[in-house]
């Protein structure tokens, strides 16, 4: 049978379609910065990176190195950690859209808090429980110690 003309598409008469004819189909303006930042990696590691541009919804960096598909980035003089995905990929530029953010002094804080909370609820509990309660404020400092030392080495946020 053959397909009705209606359903067939067209291609455009000047052979360009719709997406070509937007140079820049970003969801939100970018703006030209020359910034350093730090990448976290989920395995711990971190690399040092130049951020290009940036906008609400992604960034565009200079990385040394291989990089995940997914990590954190902090630049330098902002007070948040992005959330990033790799989108495109060109030598050693990238580009990312961020997935979300943490404020960073909030994150620190937190860790310490946890650890307090657990320390105080050491003090009341069982024998058993109090063990495991210390094991968790401690793995709990371990984590803000990491965090600072992470941010501090990046020198990028106050506490």
């Amino acid at each position: 049978m053959k397909p009705h003309a209606s359903t067939v598409p067209t291609p455009p008469a000047d052979g360009i379609d719709d997406r070509r004819k937007i140079p820049d189909r970003r969801i939100s303006p970018r703006r030209r910065i020359l910034r350093g930042g730090l990448t976290g990696w989920h395995n711990g590691d971190s690399s040092e990176c130049i951020v290009h541009n940036l906008s609400n919804t992604g960034a565009h960096l200079q990385i040394r190195g291989p990089v995940p598909k997914t990590f954190n980035l902090v630049i330098d003089g902002d007070q948040v950690s992005r959330s990033c995905c790799v989108v495109w990929r060109n030598a050693n530029r990238v580009g990312v859209k961020f997935e979300g953010e943490l404020e960073i002094a909030g994150l620190v804080s937190s860790f310490e808090q946890h650890a307090n909370q657990c320390r105080i609820l050491a003090d009341r509990a069982a024998t058993l429980d109090r063990e495991t309660l210390l094991k968790m404020a401690e793995a709990w400092e371990a984590l803000t110690r990491r965090s600072q030392k992470y941010f501090r080495s990046a020198g990028r946020a106050s506490y």
